[in-house]
């Protein structure tokens, strides 16, 4: 099933740049944000860069099977059927909680892709 797309404008490191997110990386980049506000912190802006490279990524798993690559700055989890499910998760745990509060963020780009045995991954890639 193929996502609704949302063509939004939002601020890349070379200023204003037009991208389209599935609802599912949208969903996700709206939560991270929320938390963030919660917390007394900056809203991070989608970087086109880390938006290609955490897309790429997520298919990337999704063809050759879940493998978690620990690079600091990223978060990545797998089996969550909504945007809502994975946020929980991730604030639950501590390194990934530690990734969406880091002040020294600025950036975000988001992926999700559905594996063909039908879970659904995610990653986030932060940036300064």
């Amino acid at each position: 099933m193929i996502s609704l797309l949302l063509a939004t404008v939002l601020a890349g490191q070379n200023g204003l740049v037009p991208l389209v997110l599935s609802s599912w990386e949208f969903k996700v980049v709206q939560a991270t944000n929320a938390e963030r506000v919660r917390h007394n912190l900056w809203p991070l802006a989608v970087d086109p860069m880390l938006q290609e490279s955490a897309r790429m990524h997520a298919e990337s798993m999704a063809m050759s099977g879940y493998r978690h690559s620990g690079y600091p700055g990223e978060n990545i989890a797998s089996g969550q059927n909504t945007a809502d499910w994975v946020m929980r998760d991730w604030m639950e745990s501590p390194a990934h909680r530690a990734n969406i509060l880091n002040p020294s963020y600025q950036w975000i780009g988001v992926g999700s892709a559905v594996h063909p045995k039908g879970y659904r991954l995610w990653v986030q890639q932060f940036g300064m």
